[in-house]
């Protein structure tokens, strides 16, 4: 009985280890990848239109970042030259739509009209392998015309109107 606890114990530390070397490694291949795009949100809890509810918490603020920030760091390392580097940091948010439903209802639910478009304010920064800077600069990103100008396939996906506006940011800004 203690022999058969023995094995089966060695055999999940052996696991465990190769579960955890595969994770790391894992993880060390998605950080080279995004690691030449740099994302920073810069007081979120201050960005003019940044909540999952009428009163914001701190969990929809961190899911917000991380979906503009993939999308971000995705979109840029497809289109930076080997050896540059970009970092990108949001200085200000107001995603599509607005949060109209009464905080006894939950406070949830985005209302999307033309009247409420995406509207970004970011600082860019991109440098070359030796750390020269190529471009620099500041941009007020919206797009007025969003409900017309994103495609079904487009709208897939939460903060689908504020990751088309980022895409489009980076498609114009780095050719």
């Amino acid at each position: 009985m203690i022999m058969t606890r023995t094995l089966f114990a060695s055999g999940f530390a052996a696991f465990f280890a190769l579960l955890l070397g595969a994770c790391q490694s894992g993880a060390t291949a998605s950080h080279e990848e995004s690691g030449r795009v740099t994302v920073v949100f810069e007081h979120p809890e201050n960005f003019t239109d940044f909540k999952d509810s009428l009163s914001g918490t701190p969990r929809g603020r961190e899911d917000f970042q991380y979906i503009l920030g993939k999308t971000v760091r995705e979109e840029a390392s497809r289109k930076l030259k080997e050896g540059e580097r970009l970092l990108v940091t949001f200085t200000d948010v107001d995603l599509a739509g607005d949060l109209f439903a009464p905080e006894s209802m939950g406070g949830r639910v985005r209302v999307i009209k033309q009247l409420y478009p995406p509207r970004v304010t970011l600082h860019f920064k991109l440098t070359d392998a030796h750390g020269a800077v190529l471009k620099e600069g500041d941009r007020r990103l919206m797009d007025a015309s969003f409900m017309q100008t994103t495609s079904a396939a487009d709208r897939d996906g939460d903060l689908a109107y504020d990751r088309k506006l980022l895409r489009d940011w980076i498609k114009a800004e780095f050719r």
